[in-house]
């Protein structure tokens, strides 16, 4: 599911702020759906509880955890038995299920994925269940993703707004189902589109050689770079205006390190697949 706030690279200060809110899904999943259903927790899917923490929204109390892979250094959790850790546990599962669909309809299904698909089946029925008996809608998010499908097999020649459409509509599901507003709602499709770019940046190569869709096939190396800046900039302005002003300074630090580690990782891939461009 989310590809873009994610880092092994992240600094001490940084880190502490956010693996709360990472560790609690990561723990959600374990304890709900299963030990398995871990090695699918990333950031992105902690990222709207660190905003809605910031934006003083929503109190979410930390508590004392072990952790199997950080046994020196225990860490504090946002949940497990946080409902909203648990919902975007449910989801993150939900998302992996439907890609891993998708990549059969496209007959891109090979063995690692039979693997994945294996491996987490027990997480995923339990997420399925638990996201069904909360009346989260399964079938209009289903929607969304496989209409973002269907959009990229019939257009050669769309841009990148159109392009991100569904994907931005699914992100903006999960964000209201957390906290019904309408800037909370349009900070998820920022989210949502950042994703879309950062994964289309990522599979240009890819879809070149295969003769795939890609919004950004048709842009140069500079009107990427611009589009990823002026993106980022949206999202970071748009959630300044919806957190306090103490925690602003905190925010903004997450967000500046962020730029300058995917501005530094863009420029050398942009660099590699520039060829690839016109």
């Amino acid at each position: 599911m989310y590809g873009f706030f994610k880092s092994n690279k992240y600094p001490v200060n940084i880190r502490r702020q956010i693996s709360p809110f990472y560790c609690g899904v990561c723990k959600s999943i374990e304890q709900f759906f299963g030990f398995r259903g871990r090695m699918f927790a990333s950031y992105d899917a902690a990222m709207p509880l660190y905003f809605l923490y910031l934006s003083e929204k929503k109190n979410y109390v930390e508590k004392p955890a072990t952790c199997y892979f950080r046994v020196i250094n225990p860490v504090n959790i946002i949940g497990p038995e946080n409902l909203d850790s648990y919902f975007l546990a449910a989801v993150t599962l939900l998302y992996m299920k439907l890609s891993l669909d998708d990549k059969k309809i496209d007959n891109e299904f090979g063995f690692f994925h039979g693997l994945l698909e294996k491996f987490s089946d027990v997480a995923v029925k339990k997420a399925l269940d638990y996201l069904e008996k909360n009346k989260f809608d399964l079938s209009e998010y289903d929607k969304l993703i496989k209409s973002q499908s269907q959009l990229e097999k019939k257009s050669e020649n769309l841009d990148f707004e159109k392009a991100s459409f569904y994907t931005e509509k699914a992100f903006e599901k999960v964000y209201k189902a957390l906290y019904d507003d309408e800037s909370w709602s349009f900070i998820g499709r920022l989210h949502g589109r950042m994703v879309y770019l950062w994964d289309a940046v990522m599979d240009i190569k890819k879809d070149v050689r295969c003769k795939s869709f890609n919004p950004l096939i048709n842009y140069n190396v500079h009107s990427i770079q611009e589009l990823f800046n002026d993106n980022f900039d949206e999202m970071e302005k748009n959630l300044l205006e919806f957190i306090t002003e103490r925690n602003k300074p905190e925010l903004s630090e997450f967000f500046e390190f962020n730029r300058i580690e995917k501005n530094k990782k863009m420029e050398k891939w942009l660099k590699q697949i520039k060829k690839y461009l016109k």
